[in-house]
This record gives structure tokens, sequence and C-alpha cells, in this order.
């Protein structure tokens, strides 16, 4: 659309499920255009919508092997770009406008989904119908959809979870839902799969009974490239970012993965879908996958099939590189410098050299693309070890310096260092010359990117190009910004860039940034480690202590510790008094603070005194606080408020019980000082019956309790069966209470809150291998139970005995080899 010209000023696209535009080879070449038309076009604004989990977080993924979403990532992150975050659930404000709302429209669609979240909150979905479809699904076969057509949105469902990214195609699904029914509900008319399908996306069946919700929202949606063309097929977004979480433990059906191997084509899902098989230690699959891919022109696939498993046998991998280093494109230098140093590395054994000669006769430097920097340094790199190092002369005469993309800093750097490294000296000046005249402007605002390549400029000794990047930059910056300078000033100081600094402070930053700007502390302490004793005193003479948002502490104790640094003493007091004031009294740079007003003197002491003061006479302040303020440096300033003793009576008496974090936090605090009988009679204010299980902070308590003793406390708190009450969705949460239970002697507790954990809690192995460790401390069934549930998810790595992982119905693999593949080879 944008090509035809038809995207003119005043234009709104809207790009509704954006993540449809942007996945795949044809959606990164639609991001760049998008980006680029954004640009250069004034007045054209594109709206999306997209979920954080997975679309936003896998297009937005920097160090990505390949980076498939570079431009998506350019796109979505760039300052042309504003991203809206949706709350799931309304405020309370929100929910009183959508009722005046409601009312002013007579819209009784709106009262009934109002109504409906007055539990949840989620008045929007309710709207739309989506938790009645995702209540329908969960039916299952027979309930609100037939078998068919529940085996249907099953398939759909996970295909996408598996790794199959767009629409999925009608005999992909036929087979997969087929191989899943029963005999018995396998339909005898040959249109079943089509007739089922017209059902999911029209909502109409053919006996008059319908498949949607409310008539408006159907489970499936059917997508065409072109009028009257065969209909792939994608799940309601609703549905699936629900039903995703709810089978995230489910391997997939052997007959979906024999539909994946049957049906799909495009290599990025080939890729994708070999990963994934891969993941779930179905390894014989996943190699047959990553082989189509191959095939199919995926550029890092054959990079899979060199390393393998890790209980691979020595032949299988032998054989498996030199197939992919037979077939394998070599058109991305980024891949293939991966194949390169993979092989060349090799395993246990060694170098794999059969597989290198095989990929190095096809004179991969003479078929790389030469564009992108970073992928070409790599290319650089891994031909300079070995037998690869004569193929280097060939990729440096390919190499033009007037193609080289200069979009990201850090990749130049790469190049530079790359042609430094190989002694490619008149390409690494070119480069240099180039970048300095034409990208300088558009990424000086990148200052860490720019960083490596000054910093690679100066290491390759080449002044001439680093003074003139390095003026460059300091005439560009943007001189209001006190971080932006206090950077440049340390980075052009390390290099030895001094005409640059001077450039840099003839632009009088000292006299144009904000001083209220919370990081003026950086400037000063640029300015003083630079010595730029004048610049620092024109600065100072700003006062900025008297213009400091005193509600940012961390800021505030940056510049006091920055003024007493340069000798600012009676700044620095002023700022305490200013601080002591108005400075938030729960904020945890309160320590901090007291600390700076000590070293300020005794022009601070009146201030510190005040600040102490309002700690004292606020009670849930001084329980959070009171190791601030009682603290070495402070015991005698706070006497003179009362006796350490007083103190604590007082924090003790006046603790928020509403805030049982700080309340557990202050009971260790009183327990580690030997003040035990405080800490005693804190935790006897908390109302044990009323505490939600669901608070972090109770488990916490718990394990307080057992270390103080407190028995008779521990069974009040365990008499409310937190461990039928807790949630166990939450790995962590519930890894924490079953951890809190062991410490309390309560093991029949653990146990119980064990086995609903390992049925039901979340199963991602980063957060859940806490939960995993305390299932095996505790030596139970559940502990196989989330352990399998892990490895169906594809979330527990294999392991060295593991030769031959699991047929596609999860049983153990018998003995296969390379031959048993049926991956063919041309001869």
């Amino acid at each position: 659309m944008i090509n035809t010209g038809l995207v003119k000023t005043g234009s709104v696209l809207w790009l509704n499920e954006t993540q449809r535009f942007f996945y795949g080879p044809a959606g990164e070449r639609a991001a760049a255009v998008l980006k680029r038309h954004l640009e250069q076009k004034p007045g054209v604004v594109a709206v999306g919508t997209l979920w954080r989990n997975p679309y936003w977080n896998e297009l937005t993924a920097p160090g990505v092997i390949g980076d498939p979403h570079s431009h998506a990532r350019s796109l979505l992150t760039s300052p042309l770009a504003r991203k809206i975050t949706v709350p799931s659930e309304l405020t309370q404000a929100q929910r009183d406008e959508w009722a005046d709302l409601a009312q002013h429209a007579q819209d009784v669609r709106l009262t009934r989904a109002l109504k409906a979240s007055r539990t949840d909150g989620q008045a929007v979905q309710h709207l739309t119908g989506g938790p009645e479809l995702v209540d329908a699904y969960a039916q299952g076969p027979g309930g609100h959809f037939t078998p068919a057509e529940h085996a249907l949105i099953t398939a759909t469902l996970d295909a996408r979870r598996l790794g199959f990214s767009g629409a999925v195609p009608l005999r992909l699904l036929a087979d997969a839902a087929d191989g899943s029914l029963e005999p018995r509900q396998r339909s005898a008319d040959p249109d079943w799969c089509e007739q089922s399908l017209r059902s999911l996306t029209t909502g109409e069946r053919t006996d008059g009974s319908r498949s949607d919700i409310r008539r408006t929202l159907t489970a499936l949606h059917a997508l065409r490239a072109s009028s009257g063309g065969p209909a792939a097929y994608e799940p309601a977004d609703y549905l699936e970012q629900h039903v995703r979480e709810q089978r995230a433990d489910q391997l997939g059906s052997p007959a979906l993965w024999q539909a994946f191997m049957t049906h799909v084509q495009e290599p990025a899902d080939l890729a994708a879908l070999a990963r994934s098989a891969d993941q779930r230690r179905l390894y014989k699959h996943s190699i047959q996958l990553f082989a189509r891919a191959v095939r199919a022109g995926h550029p890092q696939a054959a990079g899979s099939l060199m390393i393998l498993h890790p209980g691979a046998q020595a032949d299988l991998r032998r054989e498996a590189s030199r197939w992919a280093a037979t077939y394998a494109p070599l058109t991305d230098a980024g891949a293939t410098a991966r194949m390169i140093r993979l092989l060349t590395a090799g395993g246990e054994g060694g170098p794999n050299t059969g597989a290198l000669e095989i990929l190095l006769a096809r004179d991969p430097a003479a078929c790389v693309a030469v564009t992108d920097p970073a992928e070409v340094a790599d290319m650089l790199v891994a031909l300079s070890t070995g037998e690869a190092s004569q193929h280097i002369a060939t990729l440096l005469r390919r190499i033009g310096v007037d193609r080289i993309e200069l979009r990201y800093p850090a990749a130049v750097a790469k190049l530079l260092e790359a042609l430094w490294s190989v002694d490619a000296q008149s390409l690494h000046d070119l480069l240099a010359r180039r970048f300095t005249e034409e990208a300088a402007d558009s990424v000086v605002g990148d200052l860490f990117s720019t960083e490596f390549v000054l910093k690679q400029l100066h290491a390759a000794g080449n002044a001439e190009n680093l003074d003139a990047l390095a003026g460059r930059v300091a005439l560009l910056a943007d001189v209001t910004d006190p971080g932006l300078v206090g950077q440049l000033l340390t980075v052009f100081h390390s290099l030895g860039t001094k005409d640059a600094a001077q450039d840099l402070l003839a632009r009088n930053p000292v006299g144009l940034v904000d001083v209220r700007d919370g990081f003026v502390a950086q400037l000063l302490a640029a300015l003083r480690d630079t010595e730029q004793t004048a610049a620092l005193d024109q600065l100072l003479m700003r006062h900025p202590e008297e213009h400091a948002d005193i509600r940012d502490g961390n800021a505030v104790v940056w510049l006091m510790e920055e003024q007493l640094q340069c000798g600012a003493y009676t700044a620095a007091a002023v700022l305490a008094q200013r601080a002591a004031a108005d400075f938030d009294l729960f904020d945890p740079c309160l320590g901090q603070l007291l600390k700076q007003m000590v070293r300020c003197g005794r022009d601070a002491d009146a201030a510190r005194e005040y600040l102490i003061h309002r700690v004292v006479s606020h009670g849930p302040a001084l329980a959070e606080q009171l190791e601030a303020v009682v603290g070495p440096e402070l015991e005698l300033s706070a006497t003179r408020s009362g006796t350490i003793s007083d103190l604590v009576t007082v924090a003790v008496e006046q603790a928020d019980m509403s805030r049982l974090s700080g309340v557990v936090l202050l009971a260790r605090k009183l327990r580690e000082v030997r003040r035990t009988s405080a800490a005693l009679r804190l935790v006897e204010r908390v109302p044990m019956e009323q505490l939600d299980p669901d608070d972090p902070s109770v488990g916490h308590l718990l394990r307080e309790l057992k270390d103080l003793g407190a028995d008779d406390y521990i069974g009040r708190l365990l008499a409310c069966d937190p461990a039928t009450r807790v949630s166990v969705e939450n790995s962590v949460r519930v890894a924490n209470w079953i951890h809190a239970l062991i410490e309390a002697g309560a093991r029949n507790e653990a146990e119980r809150l064990a086995q609903r954990a390992a049925e039901r809690s979340e199963t991602n192995f980063h957060y859940g291998r806490y939960l995993l460790e305390m299932l095996s401390w505790l030596d139970v069934p559940a502990y196989d139970i989330y352990l399998q549930r892990l490895i169906d998810a594809g979330e527990v790595p294999g392991d060295d005995s593991d030769h031959y992982g699991r047929e596609l119905d999860g049983n153990p693999a018998a003995p296969w080899g390379w031959r048993d593949l049926g991956i063919v080879s041309e001869e």
C-alpha cells in the first residue's frame, strides 16, 4: 500500500493484530518500508495493537541468533514509536467513567460488561466476550464445541504455541485434528473439516445452531491472500493468549507433529518448529525439521544441525555436520561465520575438519552478502582462524565501504575492529571516514554505541578519524542534557581528544543545562574528574542545590555527594536543609542521605536533627527506617530525640500492620540487634487470621517466626491453612511458601502444597527451578510430576545421558542414527 503511493499526508494506517504484518521476511520488509515512510512523510500515523507476550517481547528482543526481527525492532523501539500500555483491568475511576458512558449512551452491552467484570475488572474483555469464549473451549469436546470443532481449535492453538507463526493451512489442521479424534468421533462426511471450519469462522452450523459467542465472537478467523483463494486459519487473539498459558505443558499431539512434518514449507516456520521439537527432546523430528529448513533456504538452520542435543552420538554429529556443510545456504554472512566457528572449534573430539573442508570448498567468502557490518565482521573473525584464513583476501576484495550499512554504530565499531585485526588498514580508514561524514549526525544521541566506534579508532591508532568523529559528536550533542555532556567529557578525556572536549565546553553546556535535572551530579563529577575547574565553578554558581527535585531521593543523595567531593560544603548544607523538610520518609535512600549529612559537618547538624525528628514522629516511617536512624554514625544524634529503647518502642507500637513487608523487615532487624522481646511484641500485633496467603510477605513472616522461636504464633498462622488457600500459579511464590513451611517444621502442609503446585504451577524453568529444587528437597512424587510438565513445555534442557530423546507420544525413543532419518542427499 505504501509503495503504491496511497498513504499520503493525513493518512492513518490501522494495523490490527500488528504481529501479522511484522513476522517473517515479508514482515521485515514491511517494517523497514513503514519506518522509512514515517521518517520521510510528515503527517502519517500508524496505529497498531499487539500483546506484550509473546509478540512485543519477540519483535523487540536483541541478541537473538540471526536477528530475525531487526527492522521490526528498529521501528518499534525508535523515537518515532510511542508505546501505550493498556491495563488488563480498569481502575475504579475508569469503571466510573465506563458507567457514565453506558448510562449516557443507553447501551446495555456496556452495562452488562461492567457488571460481569465486578470480580476481575476486565470490562473490555467481557464486552468482546473473551472470557466466555475461553470458558466455552474449557468445556472440552462435546460441550459448547463439537469434538471436531474442538480438535480443530486445539490444533490451531497448539500450532501457534509450538512455533507456527502465521495462519494455519486447512490440510495441516485437517490431519492434526483428525488424528486426535477418537474413531467414534470421526465423521463419515468427506467435507467434515471444511464444514467445521466454516462453523468456527462464521458462527453458523449446518443444523442451525451456533458456535460463536453472542453471535459475534468466533473461535477462529479465516484469512485469504486473495478473494476466492484458499483460506488459512488463526485463533481469536484473546483465546490464544489465555489458552497458551493453560496448555504450556502440553507436548502437542503426535498427529499435529506429523502434520508439521508433512505440510509446513516456510523456512522460518520449519526452523521454529525444529527448535520447539529440540526443546521438548523430540530429537529425531527436530533434526528432520532443521534439514527441511536448510533445503528451504533458512540461513541459521544448518548451524543448528552442527551442534545438536548434548547426548548426540559422535557419528550422528559428524554426519549431520557434513550434510549441513554441503547444503547450507551461504548468502548470510553471520550464519556462515557461525558455521565456520562451530566446525573449527568442534566438540569433545576437536575440530570437525571433514565438514569444514566441505564448507570452505564451496567458497563462502565469495557468496556471503557484505552489507551488514556486524555480520561481515563475524565472517572476518571466523575466517582468520586456521585453515580458513586463505579466504580472507577474497572477502576483503568484495567489501565495498560505500555499501556498508551505518545504522548501528556498535556494528560499525565491530567491523572496524575486525578490519584492523586482519591488517586491512585502507578499508578501516575509508569506513571510519564515511561513518564520520555520513552517520555521526543521526547516531550522536546513541552515545553508548558511538563510544564503541571512538574507542576502536583509538585502539587502532587512527588519530585523524578519531579526532574528526569526536569533534563531530561534540558539535552535534544536546548540550542541555547534563548526563550526556558528562558522559562525553569522560569519554573524550579517556581517549585523549582534548580538542573535542574544548569544542563541547565552548558551546556553554554548564550555562544551558537544566539544573533541576538529576544528572547534574554526573556533570559535576565529569568536570571534576577532567579538571575543568572554570566550568565546574560556573555550574556550582548556578546553585543546583536550590532547584533539585527533593522527591527524587537518589538524585538528591547523588548531588549532595558530588558537591561534597567538589568541596562545596555550604551548597551541600543548603540541599540538606531542603531535604530535611520535604524528603519522603519512606524513601529507601534516607539512610544514605543521613550519612551524607554527617559528612556535611556542623552546617547540616540542624537539618539532620530535624529529619530524624520527622522520622521519629512518624511511627510507620520509623518502623521502616529504624536501621537508618540508629546506625553507628547517627546513634548520637538519634538519642537526642530519645533513647534507642524509646525509638524501638515507638517503632513497635506504631508500625503499620497493613505494610506486612515492612513489619517482617522490622522484626528481622530487631532480632538481629538482639531485641527479641521487642520483635515478639511486634509480631503479636499481626492479625494472623486476616492475612492473605498470596501476599509473599506472609511466607517471609512464617520464616521469621521460626527464627524468633515463636511457636505459638506459628501455630496460629498454620491454623489458617495457607497450604490450601495460597494460589499455586506463581512458582516462585509457592516455592517460597514450601521453603517456609519446611523450615517451620510443617512438613505435612508442605507436601500438600507441593502436590497442588506440581499439577498447576507455571511451567517456566527460569522461575520454576526454585520450585523444582523445593520439590526435590521434599523427595515426594510431586517432583516427577512437575519435572515432566517442564520437559513437555520445552523448559528443561536435555543432558549427556539422553542419546535418543523421545517419540512423538512422549515415550523414550529406540536407538536411531542418521540413516534412519530419511534425509536425502543429492549426488
